[in-house]
């Protein structure tokens, strides 16, 4: 990274002086320059070559793929605006979609924990830490009273200070000692504070939080950093940029999903349906947005042909799927080539569960390929 975040992580700064350059990455207007386009394939298959793909598979298709003349979009599709509806709180902000999904289309987060156990192990740890990777004394204090009652902590300056140092903790820390970093920034992202607080910030600082994903593919860290994007999607879903979310999905498409338990795939589509959310229904303007819902799509796929059991993971796969698809031809065509999903979303149109059959049973037609 570039900027003011170039020496946050060298040994040469306390890191009192980290969390300080952290807070004034936070406090600069979100004016940040354009991300460089992505130069390695997303996913399996790029837009581009999925774009080839089906013009030679589906001919009749072959008009979505002219770009916009209203939009400009290179790949031909958008949204209607008119299929949305937006209402936000102080605390979070959550997206329906007015559409047979409208009692799926609702942002999930993480709320429940022991932030007092949590609290126990991060001191634990953080006196382990060299002198410059200590979290300070006053952050310690304050996370003390938060973990106590978080949902009812008011001190917006004293938040902030938690996130900025957790943040620094989770990315300087040893990957064994983050696991308690990682549960108590997923529950600052939601306390009473959070949008506020989180609306301060930059892009850059929101990447910054994705990024820390990248460093973990199993066990508690994969989990807890999954439910620190989902929280931060649930309360302040614009801080993180779409092309962040494009080297997450990507990272996630690498990782064998069939290998991972069921905290760890509940976490990952919990992602899946705050991200769709946002880039389905939101006012998202990004180069990136073709890219990051194909990927998004392939990663949906990538958790539904590992044949999960847990309800929750399943209904909000679904869920993503059905909302990526709906209005779009060119996800619709992108599901249609997806090896075996038609029979996997078939399988669970039989499920012992009413609202996971809803929703497969929905789906499904969107995504039957028609010969």
């Amino acid at each position: 990274r570039s900027g003011n975040y170039t020496n946050l992580n060298t040994n040469s700064h306390s890191h009192e002086n980290q969390q300080q350059q952290l807070q004034q990455i936070g406090q600069q207007p979100a004016t940040a320059t354009p991300t460089p386009p992505v130069q390695q394939p997303m996913g399996q298959m790029t837009p581009m070559q999925f774009q080839q793909m089906m013009q030679q598979q589906q001919p009749q298709q072959q008009e979505f793929f002219n770009p916009d003349p209203f939009t400009g979009n290179m790949y031909g599709y958008h949204r209607s605006s008119s299929t949305t509806n937006t209402s936000s709180s102080t605390t979070a902000t959550a997206t329906t979609t007015v559409s047979p999904l409208k009692n799926f289309g609702t942002t999930v987060m993480f709320a429940k924990g022991r932030p007092d156990k949590a609290f126990e192990a991060l001191v634990a740890k953080n006196d382990t830490q060299a002198d410059q990777d200590r979290i300070s004394s006053a952050v310690v204090e304050a996370l003390r009273v938060f973990s106590g009652d978080f949902a009812s902590f008011d001190d917006n300056t004293a938040l902030r200070d938690i996130i900025a140092a957790l943040v620094v903790a989770a990315e300087s820390w040893d990957g064994a000692d983050v696991v308690a970093v990682l549960d108590l920034l997923r529950l600052a992202f939601i306390a009473p504070g959070a949008k506020s607080v989180l609306n301060g910030m930059t892009t850059e600082f929101g990447d910054t939080i994705a990024s820390i994903c990248l460093k973990f593919s199993s066990g508690p860290q994969y989990i807890q950093s999954l439910r620190c994007l989902v929280n931060l999607l649930h309360t302040c879903p614009s801080l993180i940029s779409v092309s962040e979310h494009c080297k997450v999905c990507s990272f996630l498409l690498g990782i064998n999903m069939a290998e991972l338990k069921d905290p760890a795939l509940l976490a990952t589509a919990s992602y899946l349906q705050n991200l769709v959310i946002h880039t389905t229904t939101g006012d998202v303007g990004s180069e990136y947005l073709a890219e990051c819902e194909l990927t998004s799509l392939q990663v949906a796929h990538h958790v539904l042909v590992a044949l999960p059991k847990h309800a929750n993971t399943l209904l909000r796969t679904l869920s993503a799927l059905s909302m990526l698809v709906w209005d779009s031809a060119v996800l619709q065509g992108a599901a249609m080539v997806l090896r075996d999903l038609e029979s996997t979303v078939r399988s669970y149109t039989t499920f012992d569960n009413q609202n996971v059959q809803q929703v497969a049973t929905m789906l499904l037609p969107k995504i039957v390929r028609h010969n």
